[in-house]
Parts: C-alpha cells; sequence; structure tokens
C-alpha cells in the first residue's frame, strides 16, 4: 500500500495528527509514520534547523525579558521547611 506525496503533504500541512492520516489512509500509524519518512516528511523534527546566531539570540532575548530567569538557584526557605516536620514511626 504506497500513498502518494501529494497526499501525504496535503494531511500533513492542514494540521493532521499521525494517527488522524492512519485513519484517513485507512492504514495502521506505524505503517503511515514509515511512509511520510520514506518521503521525506517526517511527523517531528530530531533536530532544529536553527542557527547558532538564532539561538543566541534568542537566548538574548530572553535573558532581556526575564532578567533574573536562570540567574540563581533557591532552596525552599527554612520556615517552610520546620512547617512540615519528617516524622518516624519508630
Amino acid at each position: 500500500m504506497a500513498f502518494a506525496a501529494t497526499e501525504l503533504q496535503f494531511l500533513q500541512k492542514n494540521g493532521f495528527t499521525g494517527k488522524q492520516m492512519a485513519v484517513q489512509l485507512q492504514c495502521s500509524p506505524s505503517l503511515n509514520y514509515k511512509h511520510l519518512r520514506s518521503a521525506g516528511m517526517p511527523m517531528r523534527q530530531k533536530y532544529d534547523t536553527i542557527t547558532d546566531a538564532e539561538l543566541e539570540e534568542h537566548i538574548s532575548s530572553l535573558h532581556s525579558n526575564h532578567s533574573n530567569a536562570g540567574t540563581e538557584v533557591r532552596s525552599l526557605p527554612n520556615w517552610l521547611l520546620w512547617s512540615f516536620p519528617i516524622t518516624t514511626n519508630d
């Protein structure tokens, strides 16, 4: 059972999930994913195609919009730790 690449492209571009595509094409989801991969249209990209410069720009934007994000690690405050004492049944 082979599918035309145009059928796969149409369904993929119109937001069908892999399972929905399989129902539409009357095949199993695994066979659908196999045909998508062989047509060079995997449902999920393993790696993003963003360049290093674009990544740096995105990170810089995040840091400027959220200046405290990722700059410090906080532990629970002592008062919260004291509120929930650990008990044992010895």
